[in-house]
């Protein structure tokens, strides 16, 4: 049966509005060893319309939503299963500037928003060459609409999920010239008919992961 969507949406149009007035606040993280943000070696476009039996559109932000999110480029789609119907966004991002904690992170923004955490776990993502990282799955209830985020950062070849993950890859990272930019994905999906969910969210993340896992 087709997802309903409605919340879905409703919720990812609140949380960039939220990313609006924190943009600022989250600023004040912005600081530390002076060493100029490189960008990745591939722009986030990169990322298929067609990702398996996921099709995608685009959902442009507003200019001032783009502003207040203070990323260099925003990737910004709605995926539909060909086959099962079930509905995601997918929200990805550049940050070319220092942070000292990882921007816009699900579980500062959405509770900012209005939304209830119900649980957080572990949730790996499988590479083709038999490699695995751990991104973060977290649950949301609001006005009885509940959802599932997954999402991760990437810092070059490093994945973390939270403040003290980023600290961790920065202290052991190379002397350079220079930092490498923050990637940010998250996804979003209905949590209805869970563990349904769960195994599609898996399946778009391992082959999304693929490709941004490049881009660095």
């Amino acid at each position: 049966m087709p997802m309903n969507s409605t919340p879905v949406k409703l919720a990812v149009a609140g949380i960039l509005v939220v990313l609006l007035f924190v943009g600022g606040w989250y600023a004040t993280g912005r600081g530390g060893v002076n060493r100029p943000v490189r960008l990745p070696n591939k722009s986030i476009t990169i990322i298929p319309m067609e990702i398996g039996s996921w099709k995608g559109k685009e959902t442009p932000m507003e200019d001032k939503l783009f502003q207040g999110v203070n990323a260099h480029e925003v990737v910004s789609r709605a995926y539909t299963n060909s086959v099962t119907k079930r509905d995601l966004t997918l929200h990805c991002a550049v940050f070319d500037e220092f942070w000292r904690i990882v921007p816009h992170t699900p579980e500062r923004c959405y509770q900012m928003n209005g939304w209830a955490t119900m649980s957080t776990e572990d949730f790996p993502l499988n590479t083709s060459d038999g490699g695995s990282v751990i991104a973060r799955l977290a649950s949301f209830e609001k006005d009885g609409n509940h959802i599932f985020v997954l999402f991760w950062f990437q810092f070059e070849d490093a994945v973390m999920c939270d403040d003290a993950g980023l600290r961790r890859v920065r202290e052991d990272y190379p002397d350079s010239d220079t930092w490498p930019s923050i990637v940010k994905v998250m996804i979003q999906t209905s949590a209805e008919e869970s563990e349904a969910a769960r195994k599609q969210l898996k399946e778009y993340a391992d082959a999304l992961y693929e490709v941004t896992r490049t881009i660095k």
